[in-house]
């Protein structure tokens, strides 16, 4: 169906019973302004209620809406809505999609049904087919504007008189089928086919009978007659146009209104050739590229009712691709020469080869080639179905030279007639100081395209020498002296700001590199600056392996230098040390929590301070302090390759022999007897401090947490009448793949204690406030499959059969 939901629609817009936007249409109002996407979602509903109950056809209802004014555009809208609330996708369920976005979604679902949906495709080609595609630009007749003068009335239209004066009265009169008005007192004034103008003098006159203020030398009644609103009328178009059929349109509504509304020409429509026919005769010729190339709407003149718009096929076409601006397919009238096929693609571009265009031409049984020169261009006569691909320029050069290199101004010259390598130099500006004057290199292009190299001495040439002549292409390459040599650099490393490699400079002194490195550091040590040179040898050997000489200074915080190194200067590639003071040591901070009197961040005092100098520092223990779940946390340095390898393992498979967890923190509990550090600092108890170390002392714990192998792991309350076996049963006891012997208890500071036997009886661990009790799972047993059984049988008695076979031979 080509509008499956045309028949809703206009029950919905032309009834006088359907609200839009809570306002009731009037059956005389325009329908232009209508918008579908103000339509909630119920009201959409609506209008498939009420559509089944009425018995016009489609075809009927879409000459309505038409003629109201509708434009087809909103038509499709409409049945976009539709799939739209079908699919679920209404708007009540997609907050934050815009109504366009909800549409635009549409444009992906089956539109088969609708036969005005135009794909892309080779039509899209065609120059101007996408004119009558662009939702942007409708041709909708404005209907405020005064009525011309010369527009003919007509039965439907509506004329309003306005009497002013010593007698006021307004009439507002449809012209009836006859062509009459009727003014009460006057009778019926013809006035069918006249213009505005002419009506109004008509009317004026008749109306002086019973107004009499309107004649004579001292009027005082004044009268004006304009038009309200206007008639629809019927207008058929026919031929290559993609929605064929008739059309009722305002009295305003001129061709092109028409022509977009059918959608515009087809694939073989033509767009020069657009006759309106007006009482069986030719009334006018439209020439769509009249708009398309210069904006001008040549003949697209006012329609009269039962005006027949007529799209011809089109004659002649020619493709026009390549270096032009607008490439496409093009369509020729009538004495149209290869220029305006060019001018209409919008003339050459820049990289366009104009000298010479090539055609290509289907003859009567085969294809021709013609080569048409510049000036032919506007008198060669195409044919329909030429081709014209016109081609880029070479990309080569007529007349170029190039130097690079060590030259003030490296590029691309022109190459006049007896240049020469000292002319091309001094167009060049000259050579740079640092210029490698014994050979130069040129790069000349030979006639089969073939590169050969010339070497060229640069010291005569700099010295008038001109016998040198270029040709085309040639490349002059001037080496730089340190394009010739290792890049120089000196290196600083060590407790300097900015450690690094810095180029070498001449006459640096050890002094102006750290100034470069950003200064020392605090930690710097100023009596042993080390700085390694290479050993410059030439081809002899090392004596007794030496390879580098070392030199060493001390500095002060001002880089003032020892005097014995006054006049030191860097050489390439010396590395500078400034080596770490070994007294410096910067702070380091730990951290207690919990229940001591001044919890919170402290320096390390000195290497020798123990957890018992860290707790008197926080003020002691408070009362609530549980000194037996006190935990030392110390961060570790684990290995890198080791870290990876247990990633690797853990992602490949389960690996009982590495068990770093490397998604954890490296973070680790010490177990701590607090009990008697307290009792005896400075005991073996009483562990040293490091950088980061974190001493957590709790209140007292009363829950015991069982996890792992049993058949309800659970966290319980602590009683200390109760014994491990009790604490098993309170998890419902061992599940069936419990390892028993293995089961162990992580007390609260981290110390780990697991099960024992004598003589075949267990000895499990005490239970304290705050332990965990964890049970291990048996691994589980995998068995063989009949493959794997089947393989190892076949390589036991391969293996049978070789040594059979090795025994035999001895």
């Amino acid at each position: 169906m080509i509008f499956r939901y045309i028949l809703l629609l206009g029950v919905l817009l032309i009834s006088s019973s359907v609200v839009i936007a809570q306002d009731p249409i009037d059956m005389n109002r325009n329908l232009s302004q209508i918008n579908i996407e103000e339509l909630s979602d119920e009201q959409i509903l609506q209008i498939r209620s009420r559509a089944e109950e009425s018995g016009l056809t489609e075809s009927q209802m879409k000459a309505a809406l038409i003629g109201r004014g509708f434009p087809p555009g909103e038509i499709v809208k409409f049945e976009n809505r539709l799939k739209l609330i079908d699919s679920g996708l209404s708007e009540e369920k997609i907050e934050d999609r815009s109504r366009q976005q909800q549409i635009d979604t549409l444009q992906t679902l089956d539109t088969s049904e609708v036969d005005i949906e135009f794909e892309p495709g080779p039509e899209a080609r065609i120059f101007g087919y996408d004119l009558f595609r662009n939702k942007q630009l409708t041709f909708e007749p404005s209907l405020n504007i005064p009525t011309p003068l010369n527009y003919e009335l007509g039965p439907g239209d509506q004329l309003i008189i306005d009497i002013w004066g010593a007698s006021q009265q307004n009439y507002q009169l449809p012209i009836t089928p006859d062509g009459n008005i009727y003014i009460e007192n006057l009778g019926p004034i013809h006035v069918n086919a006249l213009t505005i103008e002419q009506a109004s003098d008509r009317i004026v006159e008749r109306l002086k009978s019973i107004y009499s203020g309107l004649s004579g030398s001292n009027r005082n009644t004044y009268a004006q007659i304009t038009l309200g609103n206007t008639r629809s009328i019927s207008v058929h178009i026919f031929g290559e146009v993609n929605l064929p059929g008739t059309f009722t349109v305002s009295s305003f509504a001129k061709v092109f209104n028409v022509l977009y509304a059918s959608g515009g020409p087809t694939i073989n429509g033509s767009f020069r050739n657009i006759e309106l026919l007006r009482d069986n005769e030719v009334a006018a010729v439209l020439d769509i590229y009249d708009f398309l190339m210069y904006g001008k709407q040549v003949n697209n003149i006012r329609l009269q009712d039962r005006d027949v718009i007529k799209v011809n096929p089109y004659v002649s076409r020619i493709d026009i691709n390549g270096e032009v601006k607008r490439p496409g397919l093009y369509e020729l009238d009538k004495d149209e020469k290869l220029s305006d096929i060019i001018s209409f693609a919008g003339g050459f571009s820049d990289k366009a080869f104009q000298k010479t265009v090539t055609v290509y031409r289907y003859t009567d049984t085969e294809r021709k080639l013609l080569s048409v020169s510049k000036d032919d261009f506007e008198s060669f006569t195409m044919q329909d179905g030429d081709s014209i691909p016109v081609a880029p320029i070479l990309k080569r050069f007529e007349n170029r030279v190039v130097i690079n290199g060590a030259v003030y101004r490296p590029g691309e010259y022109s190459l006049n007639d007896g240049l020469t390598l000292n002319e091309l130099i001094k167009t060049a500006e000259g050579l740079r100081e640092d210029a490698f004057l014994n050979r130069a290199l040129i790069y000349r292009t030979s006639e089969d395209l073939s590169l050969e190299i010339i070497p060229v001495n640069l010291r005569p040439i700099i010295s008038n020498d001109t016998s040198f002549v270029l040709i085309k292409e040639d490349i002059i390459s001037v080496a730089s002296i340190f394009d010739l040599r290792e890049d120089f650099y000196v290196e600083i490393k060590g407790e300097i700001n900015m450690e690094g490699t810095f180029p070498y400079m001449g006459n640096t002194s050890l002094e102006d590199l750290i100034v470069m490195a950003g200064g020392l550091k605090e930690s710097a040590s100023l009596s042993k600056v080390e700085v390694a040179r290479r050993t410059k040898l030439g081809d002899m050997e090392p004596e007794n392996g030496k390879i580098s000489d070392i030199f060493y200074f001390d500095i002060d915080k001002e880089l003032n230098i020892s005097s014995e190194a006054a006049g030191f200067t860097l050489a390439p590639f010396d590395q500078v040390f400034i080596r770490k003071s070994p007294g410096y040591e910067e702070a380091q901070s730990l951290i207690v929590e919990g229940e001591v009197r001044y919890p919170g961040t402290y320096i390390l005092g000195s290497k020798s301070d123990r957890i018992s100098d860290l707790i008197e520092r926080a003020g002691g223990l408070t009362n609530e302090a549980y000194l037996e779940g006190a935990q030392l946390i110390r961060k570790l340095e684990i290995n890198q390759e080791l870290r990876e390898k247990a990633l690797e393992s853990l992602m490949s498979e389960s690996s009982d022999s590495l068990q770093l967890n490397v998604e954890e923190s490296n973070e680790q509990a010490i177990g701590i007897n607090l009990t008697k550090i307290v009792e005896s600092p400075g005991s073996k108890f009483d562990l040293f401090l490091q950088e980061n170390d974190r001493l957590i002392i709790p209140k007292e714990l009363q829950t015991v947490r069982l996890s792992g192998a049993l058949l309800f792991p659970i966290t319980v309350r602590y009683d200390d009448s109760y014994n491990f076996g009790k604490y098993i049963a309170m998890s419902g006891g061992f599940a069936g793949n419990a390892k028993k012997k293995k089961t162990y208890v992580i007390y609260a500071n981290g110390s780990v204690d697991k099960t024992g036997s004598f003589m075949g009886i267990k000895n499990y661990p005490d239970v304290a406030p705050g332990a965990e009790i964890v049970v291990p799972q048996k691994q589980r047993k995998e068995r063989m499959s009949t493959g794997e059984i089947i393989g190892i049988s076949s390589a036991l008695a391969s293996m049978s059969l070789i040594i059979v076979t090795i025994f035999n031979a001895f």
